[in-house]
């Protein structure tokens, strides 16, 4: 419950494995996840074209309203919809292997 892949489990019962598959059946809609890079910055879909820098805003002391702030714009520019197969999709300047996915 929650996650975004489709599981399925192996006939002997020794585990699962999901896929996700946002082109096929997106989730957009229904997506509630954020993701933090290893270089600090919050990502609020694997995307986008826009980061929030985190990693400035702590090593500057930040206070935790601030980063509440941050969070709060990161989550309130999420779309509702990614665009891929659309005029206006734009692909991210990282690859998902340097975001995290």
């Amino acid at each position: 419950p929650g996650q975004p892949s489709i599981d399925y489990a192996y006939v002997d019962g020794s585990g699962v494995v999901g896929f996700i598959n946002p082109v096929s059946q997106p989730f957009c809609d229904r997506c509630d996840r954020l993701r933090l890079t290893a270089d600090g910055q919050f990502r609020n879909c694997l995307f986008s074209t826009t980061d929030w820098d985190a990693r400035t805003l702590l090593r500057e002391g930040g206070s935790d309203e601030e980063l509440q702030g941050l969070l709060a714009a990161c989550v309130g520019a999420k779309h509702f919809s990614h665009g891929i197969g659309t005029e206006a999709f734009q692909r991210p300047s990282r690859a998902m292997y340097q975001i995290g996915g």
